[in-house]
This record gives structure tokens, C-alpha cells and sequence, in this order.
């Protein structure tokens, strides 16, 4: 049946029933035709031979042109047909008067989880969550439109999914009918990809955040070089002022203390102890210097940081032992002080108490027939005895808090 909706099919049969009807219509037709055609018609024909062939000449181009037409027309419409169908973004055509799908294509199938019957049969709200439902009817207005975007959306699976998608709308006309196409292009992993990737910023921004704050507040000298003895971080307490410490990254110490008009041996020790670093010997020294009159003593180290056995940076950090140091000073000084009184109670208090001991042996010995100066030298003789065994456990109890004291610095 579909070959008789061809026009040219439609054409040939229309000749062949014209044919059929003069072959067997009655003789007062077609008598007189035929004496036409006798005497006439060859006549006419030798006369206007050339116009006959142009005629059907004429009637065969038109015959295969509007076929060649008709064919293109076909193609074309079958290509825009599978252009809609087979398109990878999710399509369907809504009627604008009533507002009801008319048509969908495979990917909103594939997209929705409805079959092209369900689809047919749904709402078109059916497929928006409810808190985008106010948004429906302002999306399908095109007005004089005949394109419009209308943006990121939240559309709602059969399965109850939620899907983000790119909605544009655009006035077809589909079925002789008036109706607006719309492409919902799923968007959903690539918002969550943007979601992902801002939550992983900002956990970074924080992250970097709290180190920096970490750094600037943490009582330590902080910096990180790289493996040309460059600065690439530095703290705040390493150095304070804030315009010094930008000016310092990608510089060294030879620029740092050219900058502060310094002696640049001190730069040449840093480059020596850097050196050693790379070379993979963490290196720790006490750096000396004078502030403002006063003495300052920073503990200074380098470590290498590598990566697959590569240098990648040297860390170094910097602490201010002044205390530290004085402390050991006066403790030194202490221990001086302390082994001075030991010497004394040692070599210059027991001699004395010797010579006592030894006198009062004597005393004992010549005044043993007077009871009185007897008991005296008992008496002294128990007292230098006290004194003897004092100063021989005062002398015990100093050596022993050196050593103490000595350990405890080791």
C-alpha cells in the first residue's frame, strides 16, 4: 500500500485506467475517435512531429525530476529524522498549545528511564522536581523567541534520580503542528566534578591557611630553599617585616646580607653548612651575632628533603638559645664557683683541722691529772671530731652535686 502513495506511481496508473476506459467504452466514442485518428491524425503528427517530442520529452523531465525531488525531499527528511533520533543529547518535542511530549529521542530514553509510551503520556512537569516547578512555566515562554537557553536545571528520573541539565529551548514546527524542542544536555557529573573540585580548593585554601598560620606563629626561625641555596618560604618570625620577606624569595644569603650591609662571611657559612647539607649530612651549628649591643646565639640546622633519591628543597630552621646559652654560662660559672669551694673545703679548712686534732692529742696527754682541763679538751676533741666529720661529708656531698650537675649537661 505504501507504493501507491508514489506520485509516480499514482501518475502510470491514472494512464493505464485512461487506456483501459477508451478501450472499452461503446462504439459512438470511439468510432468517431478512430476516423479522427485515420485521417487526421497522422497528418497532424507529420506536421507537428517535433512538438509531439517535445511534449514528451518535456513530460518524461518533469516525470524524472519531480521523482529525483520527491527522493532528496525523502532523504533529507529521513536524515533530520535520525539526526533527532539517534542524537546523543537527550530531545523531545513538546506541543505548545498543550503543553504534552509529541516526540522523544533515544537518549531521553536512555536518560529518564521511560519508554517513548510513557513519555507520550507524561506531563511535561512530571519530569522537574517540585522545587523547580515555578520555573516551568516561564521556561516554555518563548515569546519572539525562537531560541532560548534557559539554564541549569533539575529534572527527575523514573527511578526518582536527580539530574542537573543545560536546558535550551527552541519553535519547531513538527506535524504541521507548532512546538518547542527541548535538549536537556546532563550536566550532572560535570557539576559534581565543579562541586568536587571547589570542596578540594577550599580544603586546600584551609589547609595552606593553617600552615601558614602554623609557620608565622611558631616559635622557630622557618625557612625553605631550593637546591641553589635560593629562599622559597620564610615565616615571620624569620624575618618580620613583610616587604623584606617578599624581596627575599628567590634570593640568597649573599643578597640578604649585601642588602643589610653585613659582614658576608656569615653568608659564606651558611653556603658552606648549605653545601653540606645537599651532600646529605644534616648540619647544626650556633650562629653568633651581636643586636643591638646585646649577644644573640641562634641554634641553626639544614636538613635535605628528597624525592625518588632527587634533592627537591633543604629546609632550615633557626632558634634563639640566648637564654639558653646564659643559662649554661651562669651554670658554668656555678660549677667554677662550686669546684672553688670544694678545693677549699678540701685543702684549706681539714689541714686546720688536722693541726687542732693533733694539738689537742697533746693536751690530753699532759693534763690527765686535772679533771677540769680534761674534760675541756674531751669537749674539743668531740667538736673538732664534729667539725672533721662535717667538712669530710660537705666535701662528699660538693663532689658529688658536680657530678650531677655535669651528667645532667652531657
Amino acid at each position: 500500500m505504501k507504493t501507491l502513495n508514489k506520485p509516480e506511481t499514482a501518475f502510470a496508473l491514472l494512464f493505464l485506467i485512461a487506456g483501459f476506459s477508451i478501450c472499452f467504452l461503446n462504439d459512438s466514442f470511439v468510432i468517431p475517435i478512430d476516423a479522427f485518428l485515420r485521417t487526421n491524425f497522422l497528418q497532424i503528427l507529420e506536421e507537428k512531429r517535433w512538438m509531439f517530442i517535445i511534449t514528451i520529452a518535456i513530460a518524461f523531465s518533469l516525470y524524472f525530476a519531480f521523482r529525483v525531488f520527491r527522493l532528496k525531499a525523502f532523504y533529507f527528511s529521513n536524515q533530520y529524522h535520525h539526526l533527532f533520533v539517534d542524537h546523543p543529547i537527550p530531545m523531545c518535542i513538546i506541543d505548545e498549545a498543550s503543553g504534552k511530549f509529541v516526540a522523544v529521542n533515544k537518549a531521553s530514553v536512555s536518560l529518564y528511564g521511560y519508554n517513548e509510551n510513557e513519555f507520550l503520556n507524561l506531563p511535561i512537569g512530571h519530569i522537574r522536581v517540585k522545587d523547580e516547578y515555578i520555573l516551568l512555566e516561564d521556561d516554555m515562554k518563548l515569546g519572539t523567541e525562537s531560541i532560548k537557553n534557559a539554564g541549569i536545571r533539575k529534572h527527575r528520573t523514573k527511578s526518582g534520580e536527580i539530574v542537573i541539565a543545560e536546558v535550551s529551548l527552541s519553535r519547531v514546527t513538527f506535524r504541521n503542528r507548532s512546538c518547542i524542542m527541548v535538549s536537556a544536555n546532563d550536566m550532572t557529573e560535570v557539576v559534581k566534578r565543579k562541586e568536587q573540585n571547589r570542596l578540594a580548593e577550599e580544603e586546600t585554601a584551609r589547609k595552606q591557611a593553617f600552615t601558614t598560620y602554623v609557620l608565622d606563629n611558631f616559635p622557630v626561625d622557618v625557612a625553605v630553599f631550593d637546591e641553589n641555596h635560593r629562599y622559597i618560604l620564610l615565616n615571620k618570625i624569620a624575618v618580620r617585616n613583610d616587604e623584606m620577606r617578599k624581596w627575599m624569595i628567590g634570593k640568597d644569603d649573599f643578597d640578604y646580607f649585601a642588602r643589610k650591609g653585613s659582614d658576608l662571611s656569615n653568608a659564606e657559612i651558611r653556603r658552606k653548612r648549605f653545601l653540606q647539607a645537599v651532600e646529605g649530612n644534616s648540619t647544626e651549628w650556633i650562629d653568633q651575632h651581636t643586636v643591638d649591643g646585646k649577644t644573640k646565639y641562634i641554634l641553626r640546622k639544614f636538613l635535605p628533603y628528597r624525592e625518588n633519591g632527587e634533592l627537591k628543597y633543604v629546609y632550615g630552621y633557626g632558634m634563639d638559645i640566648t637564654e639558653l646559652t646564659m643559662a649554661q654560662l651562669r651554670k658554668e660559672e656555678y660549677l667554677r664557683k662550686l669546684e672553688t669551694m670544694t678545693f677549699s673545703t678540701s685543702h684549706k679548712i681539714r689541714p686546720p683541722i688536722c693541726n687542732l686534732k693533733g694539738l689537742v692529742s697533746l693536751l690530753e696527754s699532759e693534763c690527765l691529772q686535772n679533771p677540769a682541763i680534761a674534760d675541756i679538751v674531751s669537749s674539743m676533741q668531740q667538736s673538732i671530731s664534729v667539725m672533721d666529720e662535717f667538712t669530710r661529708e660537705l666535701g662528699l656531698k660538693l663532689h658529688e652535686f658536680k657530678e650531677d650537675l655535669s651528667i645532667q649537661e652531657n
